[in-house]
């Protein structure tokens, strides 16, 4: 029988969260014609008063990704959070032709500032993997000067790794090779396409689990689709990294995970030569993915950061 007193304390736990926060899902503005970037936003009226913060997922991803995350930053900083789905993921527009990082930057940051959009006059922006891409080429180059209060980037460097770009490769080969269309609607969909990924080369049980995160089943046309649009993003990876050769004062932390194979110690030049007023910090028991591995542990992190001076 299950503990009367444990209930009772659940239930006021869950109460008072609502009462302290409001989420919004799947609010989409349109920046332009036809495109329209998705967000969700956590706070309330005393987290208001705060220079807000934005969230930026990485390749394959989505603002959903970032809820608990998200959550337990705006209880620890007292500030409202909103993350978005990045151009080509999610519920934002996808484009018909690639994007570089230059389109992407502008979009959101387009997004971000219009009267149509958020609205917002300065942020703190976090982004992760290319979402930190894009958070970086963001604060390189800002439209208007000032609006980045500060930039934190997650487990990313400037110039990607050729091992890691063939990774992706394989993921893009594989993600083409499932023909949805030739499946009808039933429950057992994504272990079949679980094993073909698994067989394709995809041996880690967690991207396979990531990548199935963006399977839906569209009422509208009868099909199952991807939320990532895997023809324009395949062929806008190569175009990701930062060829800028300006430097950003805006003061950044850039955190990277004990266990990840995408931040190393030779990074550091490329990172302090575009962004000079930064700091790097390690994640223990982490890999790539820190807001899953270590949610709390980077939450304390970054709010140590956002709240200093």
């Amino acid at each position: 029988m299950p503990n009367l007193d444990l209930f009772i304390l659940y239930k006021y736990i869950s109460i008072n969260l609502i009462k302290r926060f409001y989420i919004c899902f799947k609010n989409s503005v349109k920046i332009s014609n036809d495109k329209q970037i998705a967000y969700n936003l956590v706070g309330n009226d005393q987290t208001m008063i705060n220079t807000p913060v934005v969230i930026l997922h990485g390749l394959f991803g989505s603002k959903r990704n970032w809820n608990n995350a998200s959550l337990l930053l705006a209880n620890k900083c007292k500030r409202n959070v909103y993350t978005l789905d990045l151009p080509n993921h999610g519920d934002s527009f996808h484009s018909l032709q690639p994007m570089n990082i230059s389109e992407y930057a502008s979009s959101i940051e387009n997004f971000i500032i219009n009267k149509n959009g958020l609205n917002l006059k300065k942020f703190i922006l976090i982004g992760h993997s290319l979402g930190g891409k894009i958070a970086m080429e963001l604060a390189l180059n800002q439209i208007k000067d000032g609006i980045v209060d500060k930039l934190i980037v997650l487990d990313i460097t400037p110039i990607s790794k050729s091992q890691l770009s063939n990774e992706i490769t394989n993921y893009f080969e594989v993600l083409e090779s499932i023909h949805l269309d030739n499946y009808l609607k039933n429950n057992n969909i994504k272990k079949e396409i679980e094993d073909i990924m698994k067989t394709a080369g995809i041996t880690d049980p967690g991207i396979r689990q990531f990548l199935l995160m963006n399977l839906y089943y569209n009422k509208n046309k009868s099909k199952y689709k991807w939320k990532f649009n895997i023809s324009s993003l395949k062929h806008s990876i190569k175009g990701m990294d930062i060829v800028s050769n300006n430097s950003c004062l805006v003061k950044t932390l850039f955190i990277y995970g004990e266990k990840s194979n995408y931040v190393n110690i030779t990074d550091f030049e490329s990172i302090f030569k575009h962004f000079p007023n930064c700091q790097i910090q390690k994640l223990d028991n982490s890999g790539h993915w820190l807001h899953m591995d270590q949610p709390q542990a980077l939450i304390n992190i970054i709010d140590t950061f956002i709240n200093s001076k």
